[in-house]
């Protein structure tokens, strides 16, 4: 068998940097459950032979085939151990066999922060809250509208409005909340992550906190360059562009409403945009994407400038400080179209 015991399929040293961290965090603080908390390890092997006398299994030319980020923070853990450790033993020569059982054993969708906030309160009061306004709140990954509406075909007589995703919410939220660039440059590892996500989801949030920037950004910012087929300037895709400016808009647009607008101006625009009618809903939408676009058109204005001196790429310019420039370099056009902005809102009411 040699000097080692296991044969271990070491992963990317970054990655296994990660799981190892957090398995000796347990060995360390929480010895007593870490068997509750590990997966255990699977290991495959020509034969095992167990000896009950001695408590042991003797293993010939064993592979770890599942849990090798578990061996490896074992064997590398410098404190004393006194944990247990799941551990399946099972025998196999077949070579088909083994691929099969390798493959399956590593198929598991890969848990990600998101997921985790699925049982967060203030995640299943949302979406308990949103159903009584007849949307559909996705909290978590293989549970949207379309994945249960195949087992429940009804669904859709609850869910009168739209499908809305958390991880879209999070994302209006967080350009709110912390900054454009950061919900530019983020994802649900960031949003839901725990440094961020009691920002984004304060303790007191309501739908209609999370409907009215929702819908400013993805009915009608969003929508002002999906539906126009043009150039933006050098990009032949307006998105290219517009995607990563977008967050940015948003900001600009929601400051100069929370801060001259009334302190219902959210629940009259959501009124507005679930029961308002066709034809005021058009003229509202026709003079706010003219706003829109030339909000856009400040920001590649100021994206320009600094390409042309510095040769900052758009995406690095939208994620990064720099994007602050935009109001240092055009704070009288910004003040224009705030204006217009909170004028067209107030004729909303």
């Amino acid at each position: 068998m040699g000097e080692s015991f296991f044969k271990v399929d070491v992963m990317t040293g970054k990655l296994l940097w990660v799981f190892q961290a957090g398995i000796q965090r347990t060995l360390d603080a929480e010895k007593a459950n870490f068997w509750y908390y590990n997966n255990g390890i699977t290991v495959l092997c020509d034969q095992a032979n167990l000896i009950p006398k001695s408590k042991y299994i003797r293993i010939t030319n064993p592979q770890v085939i599942n849990g090798c980020q578990t061996v490896w923070s074992i064997a590398n853990y410098e404190g004393e151990l006194k944990s247990d450790v799941l551990v399946r033993v099972m025998e196999g020569t077949d070579h088909e066999f083994i691929g099969r059982i390798t493959r399956f054993q590593n198929s598991s969708n890969r848990v990600v922060a998101r997921d985790f906030k699925s049982t967060d309160p203030i995640q299943v009061r949302l979406k308990r809250e949103f159903k009584r306004r007849g949307y559909y709140y996705e909290i978590k990954r293989g549970e949207g509208f379309e994945d249960m509406e195949e087992d429940e075909p009804s669904i859709e007589e609850e869910y009168p409005n739209e499908e809305i995703n958390n991880e879209d919410v999070a994302k209006v939220l967080a350009a709110i909340r912390l900054s454009p660039e950061k919900a530019v440059a983020g994802g649900p590892e960031t949003f839901f992550d725990d440094e961020a996500y009691d920002d984004i989801f304060p303790l007191d949030i309501s739908t209609g906190d999370c409907l009215a920037p929702y819908l400013l950004y993805w009915d009608f910012i969003k929508e002002s360059y999906r539906r126009s087929k043009r150039r933006f300037h050098s990009f032949d895709k307006q998105y290219v562009f517009k995607n990563p400016a977008s967050t940015h808009v948003l900001k600009f647009m929601y400051d100069a409403l929370r801060r001259e607008m009334p302190i219902d101006w959210e629940r009259k625009f959501i009124a507005f945009c679930e029961v308002g009618n066709d034809g005021d809903y058009d003229k509202f939408w026709k003079n706010l994407s003219r706003i829109i676009g030339d909000y856009f058109e400040i920001c590649h204005a100021s994206w320009l400038n600094r390409w042309k001196k510095e040769g900052v790429d758009y995406n690095a310019f939208f994620q990064g400080p720099k994007s602050r420039s935009i109001q240092k370099e055009y704070p009288t056009k910004l003040k224009r179209l705030e204006k217009a902005t909170v004028k067209l809102f107030k004729g909303l009411g």
